[in-house]
C-alpha cells in the first residue's frame, strides 16, 4: 500500500472525515473505518500492488455520513 503522507493538506481535505471501505478477508464482512483525527496514517492502495486488506473504496467528507442497509442488502448512505 502507498502511504498517504503530506505536510500540508488543502482545507477541504484537512477538515474532513475519512471513510475507508474494505472487506474482511477472513469472513467477507464489510468494514467501514472512520478516521476523524490525525492519530492514524491513512493508507491508500497502490494501483500496481494490491493487498487483501486494502480499501476497496474511500471518501472524505466534511459532513456527517450515516450508513445503513436496506431490505435488499444494499448499503445506503445519508448525508446529514
Amino acid at each position: 500500500m502507498a502511504t498517504l503522507v503530506q505536510e500540508e493538506w488543502p482545507d477541504d481535505i484537512a477538515k474532513s472525515i475519512f471513510f475507508g471501505f474494505r472487506l474482511n478477508p477472513d469472513d467477507g464482512g464489510l468494514v467501514v473505518e472512520k478516521i476523524d483525527d490525525n492519530t492514524m496514517t491513512i493508507k491508500i492502495p497502490d494501483t500496481e500492488i494490491t493487498d487483501k486488506y486494502d480499501y476497496k473504496h474511500w471518501i472524505w467528507s466534511s459532513h456527517t455520513l450515516k450508513f445503513s442497509w436496506n431490505n435488499t442488502g444494499h448499503l445506503l448512505l445519508e448525508v446529514i
